[in-house]
């Protein structure tokens, strides 16, 4: 199935270049970008590897302090301060019991850093680093391949087409050599056997 994609994308790229204006042939580097930049399971291996990228940097990250800043303000009812008096001699005495507090702030900062998990997160880390060192090598070695499965069915083409090319010029050859025997023997020239 793949090697069919890849032919299919050649003969279509060949097809594309008969009906361009400058007749221009498509090089093997050329078709090798394209199969390169077309390639749908190339583009599930990359990513694979994003994925794998992503879930090392979400590794490290768990390693890092995490800094909470929040704040807050409420409005509290307009009641008034509750005072009580009290009668007395030559006035009477008035005193405040509890102060109306119309508005309140609170702000928190929190920060805070795992220090010891029994290497649970550094191990997660570089597990995560492996398997994202390990997505990259799947990504070289599938393009390498893939570069290899294009050039390889390239070069296949191109060599059918020099054998198709071969065999035209046989039989022009041989039609060649037909008709000039074909001649000799109108003349006499030649014997039949």
């Amino acid at each position: 199935p793949k090697m069919l994609l890849i032919i299919a994308l050649l003969v279509i790229g060949m097809a594309c270049t008969g009906n361009a204006e400058a007749l221009r042939q498509l090089t093997v580097d050329e078709f090798v970008q394209a199969g390169l930049q077309h390639n749908r399971k190339l583009h599930v291996v990359r990513m694979r590897g994003a994925q794998a990228e992503a879930r090392q940097d979400e590794s490290f990250s768990v390693l890092l302090p995490t800094l909470k800043v929040s704040a807050a303000y409420s409005r509290l009812s307009d009641a008034p301060d509750f005072t009580i008096t009290i009668p007395s001699y030559p006035r009477p005495l008035s005193m405040t019991l509890s102060e109306t507090v119309p508005n309140s702030y609170q702000t928190k900062l929190t920060l805070q850093q795992p220090l010891f998990l029994g290497n649970r997160l550094t191990s997660q880390y570089s597990q995560q680093k492996q398997v994202a060192l390990a997505s990259r090598q799947d990504l070289l070695a599938e393009e390498r391949e893939l570069a290899l499965a294009v050039r390889t069915a390239y070069w296949a083409l191109y060599q059918a087409r020099e054998v198709g090319r071969v065999v035209e010029d046989n039989v022009r050859q041989v039609e060649s050599h037909l008709r000039d025997m074909e001649n000799l023997m109108s003349q006499g020239m030649a014997t039949d056997n």
